[in-house]
């Protein structure tokens, strides 16, 4: 099976958009380019809903996943300049104490040894991330067996009045030998669009601080899939 994107490639299912910067091949393998985006190969229709809204579900973007994520990693320090993360609004209409934080991602090329996600909550700012009102660093999690959506669990629950915040995940993964780890993005905007930023630049989007999402990669898909469970 072959599926070509713009300037991408299909690897085991997974097409890669390659950005404007690149690495060079190491001795160990580690890939180059780093891709800027990944794109799955197939259908996720099956895939991305393997969670259900019960009554402790206190806000859900999940459904409606599209195929293409984007970068959102803590990278090791040798690649720091990569380093990025997508971060995403939510409306509370009553309160709410965030015990688990749902996510539809994918790795770049097949299974890799992720090994916990950075999970922060901002209030919103005149429609961007503000004051941080929760960062949590190493917060440990569950794969579904599609490995498409990933079950985190903050060390410390967060609580939540009603209001407007932004929740931000990334993957604290070394990706050699593969590529990393994308966030999912929704075909359709819930709230505000997504943003993304990579302080550094290292993929040369110009998106150093949070930027909307299509800003940073053109046309597509405007926000990630998510979920929050009390």
């Amino acid at each position: 099976m072959r599926n070509v994107i713009a300037r991408g490639i299909l690897v085991a299912a997974v097409s890669l958009v390659m950005p404007m910067a690149a690495l060079p091949a190491s001795a160990s393998g580690y890939p180059s380019p780093v891709p800027l985006a990944v794109t799955h190969g197939g259908s996720l229709s099956g895939l991305a809903r393997s969670f259900t809204p019960s009554a402790g579900t206190c806000y859900d973007q999940h459904q409606g996943s599209g195929s293409t994520g984007i970068p959102s990693q803590n990278f090791q320090p040798r690649l720091n300049k990569f380093d990025s993360r997508g971060a995403d609004d939510f409306t509370l209409q009553a309160k709410c104490t965030v015990t688990k934080v749902l996510v539809d991602g994918l790795y770049g090329l097949g299974h890799a040894t992720l090994r916990s996600m950075h999970v922060t909550f901002y209030r919103d700012n005149h429609g961007t991330p503000g004051e941080v009102v929760s960062d949590q660093k190493r917060a440990p999690f569950k794969e579904s067996r599609s490995d498409v959506t990933f079950f985190i669990t903050p060390p410390q629950p967060v609580a939540l009045k009603p209001g407007h915040y932004w929740v931000s995940v990334k993957a604290n993964m070394n990706s050699s030998p593969r590529w990393g780890w994308f966030w999912l993005r929704n075909k359709r905007v819930k709230g505000l669009p997504s943003q993304w930023r990579n302080h550094a630049d290292g993929f040369g989007t110009g998106c150093t601080t949070y930027t909307e999402t299509t800003t940073c990669f053109g046309a597509g898909d405007g926000d990630f899939s998510f979920a929050l469970e009390s």
